[in-house]
């Protein structure tokens, strides 16, 4: 039947017909191409990344985490940088901090798994496995003990059991603003941490994040680039998604083997004050790690962003104090 010859509902039946169509039609397109976008991505970046010299795999067995030396290779310390949870840029973000440091320290930034360059993977991101990583990592890249361990936010958990079951391959620790060891952060909610984590590998998968997410860095073009691109490849992580799943297990895991020790740690807590609850809660904690000093330091959670001289100055106020002390 010709359309002069249809009815007016009969005509807009088939026009909404033909717009349904043709929506379909459009996003299958816009989505096949961002799942063909994504993947070109993710290999232009690592091409970059790995051309700057910010790729550096080192074998855990079934995957590589990626491990960056910076500073003095002869220095006092080796100071290992362990990153919050989903900062895959923290050995373009943190530097600003570091460099109060690494003229008599060496710096290794060493990322989990599916964080920045590191392989994802399938394994269960549980405590016992990403502090074996650690390790396993370090020694197969020659680097000897004594670390001094640098751990931001969620990080702080693997530190804690680092420190508890390895103490002889520890010569200090240093907290900055991480997750307490209490009780109460073992029985947290983590639904909209794994929601969030899921939201994040989607809009890796489909190039949203490609398209649309500015770097974090205030630096050069160059770091720009380069910490997009770690974040990502950390964003399309499924090692990401478990590791938000098991942070209550982590905890109590680590609340199981936490002992005191008298190694020497630091730990920077952000905020102009602590109320007298809160400051108990920390303190209950540090008390458990032993031998732990507290500073604070007005500043937001990314302090290494925010307040990157005044917190630099407070660690090597540390390091240099315990240097001293532990010649």
């Amino acid at each position: 039947m010709a359309w002069r010859d249809l009815s007016k509902e009969e005509k807009k039946r088939r026009r909404k017909r033909s717009n349904i169509i043709v929506s379909i039609v459009l996003i299958a397109l816009l989505l096949a191409g961002f799942l063909l976008f994504h993947p070109l991505m993710v290999k232009h970046d690592r091409n970059i990344l790995t051309e700057k010299g910010y790729c550096n795999p080192v074998s855990v067995g079934d995957y590589s985490l990626n491990l960056l030396k910076f500073g003095n290779e002869n220095g006092d310390r080796k100071i290992v940088a362990l990153a919050g949870f989903g900062i895959g840029d923290s050995d373009v973000s943190m530097r600003k901090m570091t460099a109060e440091l690494e003229n008599d320290n060496q710096i290794i930034f060493l990322d989990r798994a599916g964080y920045g360059a590191s392989d994802d993977t399938k394994a269960d991101m549980n405590v016992k496995t990403i502090v074996a990583d650690y390790r396993t990592a370090l020694k197969s890249a020659s680097i000897e003990t004594p670390y001094t361990l640098m751990a931001h936010s969620i990080a702080g958990v693997y530190a804690s059991y680092w420190v508890s079951q390895y103490p002889d391959e520890i010569d200090s620790v240093i907290l900055l603003d991480t997750t307490w060891l209490i009780d109460e952060n073992a029985e947290e909610n983590v639904a909209p941490m794994v929601i969030s984590a899921c939201v994040r590998y989607l809009a890796a998968k489909t190039g949203l994040v490609d398209l649309l997410m500015p770097s974090s860095v205030d630096g050069t073009k160059e770091e720009k680039k380069i910490a997009k691109a770690l974040t990502s490849m950390t964003m399309d992580s499924r090692a990401l998604i478990s590791e938000a799943k098991l942070e209550p297990e982590n905890i109590k895991d680590t609340l199981a083997v936490l002992s005191p020790n008298d190694i020497p740690k630091l730990y920077i807590q952000c905020g102009k004050e602590l109320p007298d609850e809160a400051r108990k809660n920390l303190e209950c904690y540090t008390d458990r790690l032993g031998n732990c000093q507290i500073a604070l330091l007005d500043s937001g959670h990314l302090m290494y962003l925010e307040k990157p001289d005044e917190s630099g100055k407070i660690i090597r106020g540390f390091l240099d104090e315990n240097t001293t002390l532990n010649p």
